[in-house]
């Protein structure tokens, strides 16, 4: 199957940085990905390393839970992840061909057993919630054989400013 090749489009700083990508699920092609979104966020947002830093653990859990959850570890499957910077905040939509998640809804709020003896901590289950943390109210949609999930962060700082 043929993909789109990756494209960048550039809108001008006062609408924004606007990005998006195709990638396939080969051996650190997520990875690959979410750095290159971040070179291109951390000139977006000088002066905003915090967000950066949010919007890289959000991207990296949503693109690893796409392949490991959407395709079941099955390399080579498309997803396509546009995001767009406007001013102190970031917007990230995906949009892949994997299972739909269960109950065509987004995990709960669920926060996991930490206080536990180390050996005892679970390996998975903090994906959601870290998310559903840093970018409160994620939504998620199927249409026909897509999923779509979109979500936005802002600064720390302009979260106080608006609530």
């Amino acid at each position: 199957m043929q993909h789109e090749r990756p494209f960048l489009r550039a809108a001008s700083p006062e609408d924004g940085l606007s990005e998006a990508r195709f990638f396939t699920g080969k051996t650190g092609a997520i990875r690959n990905l979410v750095r290159e979104i971040m070179q291109h966020l951390a000139l977006a947002l000088p002066d905003n390393p915090e967000l950066c830093g949010n919007a890289e653990l959000v991207l990296a859990e949503a693109l690893n839970n796409i392949e490991e959850h959407g395709y079941a570890g099955i390399p080579g499957m498309p997803v396509q992840v546009s995001v767009t910077v406007l001013g102190n905040m970031i917007q990230v939509a995906t949009r892949d061909f994997g299972t739909p998640m269960p109950g065509l809804t987004i995990p709960p709020i669920h926060r996991p057993e930490v206080e536990v003896p180390k050996d005892a901590l679970p390996e998975g289950g903090f994906g959601w919630f870290l998310i559903h943390s840093l970018a409160p109210n994620p939504s998620y949609t199927r249409r026909g054989n897509t999923n779509r999930l979109f979500f936005k962060m802002r600064c720390a700082s302009a979260q106080a400013e608006t609530s």
